[in-house]
């Protein structure tokens, strides 16, 4: 919470075993809001109380996992989701990880939680990439049945999801659907495309892409 340099987190196993066979859920955490006498916002109170695999809240350039197999996180059999970031206002970008699954990306060993990864901005400069074009940028996402797979909320933003397989594993056939692939209500977000390695495999989710409110400037294309 309010780190101001560049983090990388890679190369773990979050919420299982050393050997990544079996669920070792991490302990809660504790969301706090303070009072800002200027604006008179906040109650300096804890707003939420979560227990995800990582949490990073208000602090940019945050970077986890990698486009190599010994950058990849497994972050799996959490109670309160995978990944969750709050304030986000920098440089982001989640890469290669697994997300819901054992290390192989074979089997589902879902996080709790509304969503596997969510991510809520209160910037409008925020940068956010989830995936992306490079090889081994692939995130394996998948949620638990009755929950999102990736949850956006906030401002207009640059948030990007590319060639990440939603709601299945890595083969792409197997069954780790959840109720929405992705569900956002912000504006300018980009969900695939149609160069390489730019579209989602999104799977097995009783709803694929879910937009809440009538953003701007989304594209959604070359999608599966």
């Amino acid at each position: 919470n309010g780190i101001s340099g560049a983090v990388a987190i890679k190369g773990n196993y979050i919420g299982l075993n050393a050997s990544g066979t079996a669920t070792i859920p991490n302990g809660y955490a504790f969301i706090f809001e303070p009072f800002d006498p200027e604006t008179e916002e906040g109650c300096d109170c804890v707003v939420d109380e979560v227990s995800p695999g990582i949490l990073v809240s208000n602090a940019p350039n945050i970077t986890i996992g990698g486009t190599t197999a010994l950058e990849a996180n497994t972050i799996s059999g959490n109670e309160g989701g995978g990944i969750i970031m709050y304030d986000v206002a920098g440089t982001y970008a989640i890469q290669g990880n697994y997300i819901g699954t054992n290390p192989a990306g074979t089997a589902r060993m879902a996080n709790d939680g509304e969503a596997a990864v969510v991510a809520t901005s209160t910037s409008y400069s925020a940068d956010f990439t989830l995936g992306g074009t490079a090889e081994g940028a692939r995130n394996i996402i998948a949620p638990d049945t009755d929950n999102i797979g990736v949850l956006f909320s906030g401002p207009s933003s640059n948030f990007v999801v590319q060639n990440n397989h939603i709601g299945t594993g890595i083969t792409g056939t197997e069954n780790f659907g959840g109720s929405n692939g992705i569900q956002s209500d912000k504006s300018n977000t980009t969900i695939g495309g149609t160069g390489t390695n730019e579209g989602n495999l999104i799977k097995n989710n009783e709803i694929g892409v879910l937009l809440t409110s009538a953003g701007v400037g989304n594209k959604i294309s070359g999608n599966n």
